[in-house]
């Protein structure tokens, strides 16, 4: 984390809102890592009000998904770290809600956390709508990381007996199966 503050001390003098607001959420995602959730937090309070901002003067053209939307899958990917499921599965519903519906990588792996997420604070609706989602978008999605979200899903899933998630399990498994993921 150390070499994070040190990149993000540089990059604050260059003007680039976006690009301090991406690296703080990466710092943040490492201290959830840690279960320092205060500094977690305060890491991810500062990055949403630089999204907020805008993008600055410097800030290169790739950071154009920086956004409400980001910050807020950021948030629930770390509560999701901390173990805090059910604050996490909100996290990622307001997160949906604002991204930007042509942006399916990003909504897809929203949304297979989301059904982590749920399933492992017990709320299996909530779990199985998420993961038919994710496995809606991840059929038009080529992704590595997706696909080892759908297959963190598919285990969370198989602690669950019964025929919904026997079908979203099988699911997942075709829709892994049809796409060649890379990184």
């Amino acid at each position: 984390m150390t070499a994070m503050q040190a990149l993000r001390e540089k990059v604050r003098t260059l003007g680039s809102s976006y690009l301090e607001a991406m690296l703080l959420t990466r710092q943040a995602r490492g201290h959830a890592k840690l279960g320092e959730e205060q500094t977690c937090l305060r890491a991810l309070g500062r990055a949403a009000e630089l999204a907020e901002q805008g993008p600055g003067e410097q800030d290169p053209g790739w950071l154009y998904w920086m956004n409400r939307g980001e910050i807020l899958g950021q948030t629930a990917s770390c509560y999701l770290q901390l173990g805090e499921h059910t604050t996490a599965a909100g996290y990622f519903e307001q997160a949906a809600s604002t991204l930007n519906p042509v942006d399916l990588r990003t909504r897809a792996l929203f949304a297979s956390r989301a059904a982590s997420a749920h399933l492992l604070a017990g709320e299996r609706d909530g779990g199985f709508m998420a993961a038919d989602t994710a496995l809606t978008l991840a059929t038009n999605v080529q992704s590595a990381r997706l696909n080892e979200h759908l297959e963190q899903v598919v285990e969370n899933l198989q602690a669950i007996p019964g025929p919904r998630s026997g079908e979203l399990i099988e699911r997942s498994r075709q829709v892994m199966a049809a796409k060649e993921f890379t990184p």
